[in-house]
């Protein structure tokens, strides 16, 4: 008996399709189709990991509200009574803090605001 490889299946097919375009164009459009369809159900699954709650220790671990303050690259600490990230189309993102006092991105370590804390990407990159 002879051995059929996957190499000699393939060409069966694709002489059979080669030799009626009308299946090659719906064969095109099949294709195109079941890979959209994967991508969008690979894209939209949901894992156990992404599910979580938080356990009672951590949620009573979490500060209810610390200040509202800058850290500096020069290593001062600010404190401000308001501070508010500003994100504009075609320009960069700044703080606003007080509503008037403009820091850029660059000249800070890490801040804190009622929402979250944030540390600057070189941080994280240099350890």
């Amino acid at each position: 008996m002879r051995k059929v490889g996957f190499h000699t299946i393939f060409n069966y097919l694709m002489r059979f399709i080669k030799s009626n375009p009308i299946i090659m164009k719906k064969l095109i459009y099949l294709i195109a189709f079941l890979f959209t369809t994967a991508v969008l159900f690979s894209s939209c699954s949901v894992s156990k990991l992404s599910k979580f709650e938080l356990k009672p220790e951590v949620l009573e671990s979490k500060e209810l509200f610390s200040g509202t303050f800058v850290k500096l690259k020069d290593g001062s600490v600010v404190n401000y009574n308001s501070l508010k990230i500003v994100k504009k189309p075609f320009s960069s993102p700044h703080l606003l803090a007080n509503g008037k006092i403009k820091i850029k991105g660059s000249q800070i370590i890490a801040y804190q605001n009622e929402d979250h804390y944030a540390v600057s990407q070189n941080i994280f990159s240099s350890g």
